[in-house]
């Protein structure tokens, strides 16, 4: 799925600084060591196992998170979705491989911009977007009643969950409908799937989530697929009317078992399966970063949309603030393939290309 407002950009084509000294070059690497693997909140919290040790790290940047914040200019389109691509040239010793940034280096940059004629315009109610079927899947263990960790707001990870969903709500029109499952080491359908009106707007959301508190264990892959199930339950809407597009927003802070966390994602990418009803999914670490390979995993997923927030002000704008445009697909599995004297050195912009070999002639982008 190519998003409809951030551009998928194969390189940083000279916009973005690149690290110019021999220091900064060994904090970048340091930087890029963390992402190994990730630090899931408090380790006291987390079970342990043979593979889960004191020794994961906590990961500092990934490029879903940095570069998506960077502006770049790009031209409009009258199409559904036309890519567009840029090519420049650029001669400097900054740009060495050479540990010391000595030498000089020709290296040839390629941008991708993935337009749509839905730039800008999914706003609030807007006709552009399909349709949704939407289930909010909450953690309710007992982690996410603590707040976040170095944050002014002390509110519990748990209440600027549920201020994100009504804030995310606030974005649904009455063609929507929208159902909320919590679970810890059970799982509870708070609200089958409900049509966006006044009275759920007014009454019903706040009497629903008044009643969630935090508490138990955590069951991450049981939680995800009875969000899933509340989504097979057809309402009148989803029965007279085509087209809909059908999502989980799980809500987490991933406090569970390695393995959990991989039942997650084999989840994840049999339901974004044609074949067994095309429910994507977003992924909304609360107060916490995943792993590099877990965030390229769920990047690769078809529909898949990966969002991490350290503290409750950034939750809150992150989660809302694309939200129609990370509902709306406007293409999938996007496949670019360079001539034969040209191939993949690295790839920007796009998680789930971080790990693609260099030499590649062919990037293929499912999301």
């Amino acid at each position: 799925m190519a998003r409809t407002k951030q551009t998928a950009r194969m390189s940083s084509g000279g916009n973005v600084k690149q690290f110019s000294s021999k220091s900064s070059s060994s904090f970048r690497n340091y930087l890029l060591s963390q992402q190994n693997v990730g630090k899931l909140g408090n380790s006291a919290a987390r079970p342990t196992t043979t593979t889960d040790t004191t020794t994961r790290k906590k990961i500092f940047i990934n490029c879903e998170n940095i570069f998506g914040s960077f502006a770049f200019k790009r031209s409009q389109t009258s199409e559904f979705f036309e890519p567009k691509i840029s090519l420049a040239r650029c001669i400097s010793s900054l740009l060495s491989d050479k540990a010391d940034n000595s030498g000089i280096d020709d290296k040839l940059f390629m941008r991708v911009d993935f337009c749509s004629n839905l730039d800008g315009k999914l706003v609030t109610g807007s006709p552009q977007r399909p349709p949704l079927d939407l289930i909010f899947v909450v953690d309710e263990s007992g982690s996410m009643g603590d707040g976040f960790p170095d944050d002014s707001d002390r509110r519990s990870k748990l209440s600027v969950a549920i201020d994100g969903m009504h804030k995310i709500c606030s974005e649904l029109t009455p063609a929507d409908s929208v159902g909320i499952v919590g679970f810890n080491t059970h799982s509870k359908v708070h609200l089958p799937l409900t049509q966006v009106n006044d009275e759920f707007m007014n009454r019903t959301l706040g009497k629903v989530t008044l009643a969630m508190v935090a508490s138990g264990g955590t069951n991450l892959s049981l939680g995800l697929l009875a969000g899933y199930d509340a989504l097979e339950i057809p309402t009148h809407q989803s029965t007279i009317q085509s087209g809909r597009q059908r999502r989980v927003i799980f809500l987490t802070d991933m406090q569970s078992t390695d393995q959990d966390e991989q039942e997650v994602l084999a989840a994840a990418r049999l339901k974004a399966d044609p074949s067994h009803g095309a429910a994507f999914v977003t992924v909304v670490g609360v107060g916490v970063d995943l792993s590099a390979l877990t965030v390229d995993a769920i990047s690769a997923i078809t529909g898949a949309r990966y969002v991490s927030a350290t503290s409750a002000a950034e939750f809150l704008t992150t989660v809302a603030t694309d939200f129609n445009y990370d509902v709306t697909p406007i293409a999938f599995q996007i496949a670019m393939t360079l001539p034969l004297s040209l191939s993949f050195e690295r790839v920007y912009g796009s998680a789930e290309l971080n790990a693609l070999p260099r030499g590649s002639r062919v990037a293929t982008v499912s999301t």
